[in-house]
């Protein structure tokens, strides 16, 4: 990976630590064509480390079939006639799963699944945090109201 330094000279992760604010993913999840979900949960897996992933007994949002991973990840298999038919299967990461990996193997999680898998990503979720409490939240609720963000709010 190259670290691309700004105009100062500094890189990103530089200006994190001096403005004392951390980026994270903090929910992933999409849809890929079921074909590929032996693949899918292998990639996951290795990502996630120990456990595997067990069936529930009963399917979730319009999944016919669900499965989840000791650490909170979700898949579901199997669409209903609600969602049209499509030949899909679905992976969940919420924030409490994703909390305890570093970043740069999320990332390198989601190139693997758009990249051979035909990963679609339908929610991310970022969170910043603000030790330094140096965000101007009012400025940031002018440009949400002019709706200068990507996404729901």
């Amino acid at each position: 990976m190259v670290t691309r330094k700004n105009p100062s000279g500094k890189t990103r992760v530089d200006r994190e630590k001096e403005s004392n604010r951390t980026y994270r993913i903090d929910w992933f999840q999409g849809t890929f064509p079921s074909r590929y979900f032996e693949k899918v949960i292998s990639f996951t897996s290795k990502f996630l480390g120990e456990g595997e992933f067990e069936e529930l007994y009963k399917g979730l949002r319009y999944f016919n079939r669900a499965f989840q991973h000791p650490s909170g990840a979700i898949l579901g298999l199997g669409r209903d006639d609600r969602s049209g038919g499509a030949d899909l299967a679905y992976l969940e990461l919420s924030g409490s799963v994703l909390l305890p990996y570093k970043q740069s193997r999320l990332r390198k999680l989601m190139r693997v699944l758009r990249k051979k898998c035909n990963f679609k990503c339908t929610r991310i979720d970022l969170c910043i945090d603000d030790f330094s409490r140096s965000l101007d939240i009012h400025k940031i609720k002018r440009a949400t109201d002019k709706h200068h963000h990507v996404g729901f709010l």
